[in-house]
């Protein structure tokens, strides 16, 4: 066995340092036997960008590739049966800035499961626990997520797959909080599969600004209530489930312009949208032409493809 009283090296601009102990290390280069472990890796700084480029110029460097070479996704060793406990003080992945990243990780069978790990990032706290599965050809994630605060802006733009989930969050911004659980297949690129994802949460955000919607642009039109294109919602909470390639909304209420509205619906991995929207509007939001909105809305709402009750 080696006894790691003190790792200490860096790697480019990263810095490791492991202390711990791991066992049967020359059955497992020689006899394809399990390499036993467990290790405590702390680091300041971890710039995971230069360590994968690091790997993948090296794999590239020992193979015949072609410029359409495509590495793969990332696989848990067959012959591992290691813990982990990490405490990384920044992390630097896809040029974004994550911080004080702790948690256990235990490999095992070509299983890495994830607990309590937390991290600092996209304005907020994102906490995972779960598994990530390479035993098949496509990985298999199954997470359950508390997100505490992120930046809707900021995670839209970091996580991409959430323009095919939930188009409208591109429409949104304010910070927003959820707890999720996540089932899905990965691709060979670790996208992933939108066909096999399954799962549900709760959304909550105690001020989310809503903008440039059309639904929204299209109520404000038909019922001559400007402000209703632009929203503030405060106190959101709503219930969510993936199924079949849509994401299903349970019915919430909500106030729209200070009117109370219930929402419920579907939107769909294919970018379309069926939503029920039921709005009590007081005549004084109506103004002077009531009576004449009253008697056209039907024949309006048919024709803008709107549901409202």
């Amino acid at each position: 066995f080696v006894d790691l009283k003190s790792f200490d090296t860096k790697i480019g601009k990263s810095d490791l340092k492991a202390t711990g102990r791991i066992d049967n290390i020359l059955p497992y280069l020689f006899q394809n036997e399990v390499l036993k472990g467990n290790v405590i890796l702390q680091s300041n700084k971890l710039y995971v960008d230069d360590l994968m480029r690091s790997v993948s110029e090296s794999k590239m460097d020992s193979t015949t590739v072609s410029d359409s070479t495509i590495i793969g996704a990332i696989l848990v060793p067959k012959y591992y049966d290691m813990g982990m406990n990490v405490d990384i003080k920044e992390l630097i992945y896809n040029k974004l800035p994550i911080r004080n990243v702790t948690g256990e990780i235990a490999m095992k069978d070509q299983i890495a499961k994830l607990s309590d790990v937390s991290m600092d990032m996209l304005e907020g706290n994102i906490t995972m626990n779960g598994s990530y599965n390479t035993q098949n050809k496509n990985p298999k994630l199954n997470f359950d997520y508390n997100i505490n605060s992120v930046d809707i802006e900021q995670t839209t733009t970091f996580f991409k797959s959430l323009d095919v989930i939930v188009p409208m969050a591109k429409k949104c911004k304010g910070k927003i909080s959820t707890s999720l659980n996540l089932v899905t297949d990965l691709g060979q690129d670790m996208m992933p599969v939108y066909s096999s994802i399954s799962g549900d949460g709760i959304l909550s955000s105690n001020n989310l600004m809503v903008n440039g919607m059309k639904v929204l642009d299209k109520m404000a039109d038909v019922l001559q209530i400007k402000e209703l294109s632009l929203q503030k919602l405060k106190n959101l909470n709503m219930q969510f489930e993936f199924v079949n390639g849509r994401v299903l909304v349970k019915p919430f209420i909500t106030k729209f312009s200070g009117i109370n509205t219930t929402i419920e619906g579907s939107s769909g991995f294919d970018q379309t949208i069926d939503y029920n929207i039921s709005m009590k509007i007081p005549r004084e939001k109506l103004g002077s032409n009531a009576n004449d909105i009253a008697e056209g809305l039907l024949g309006k709402v048919n024709g803008k493809g709107l549901n409202i009750g």
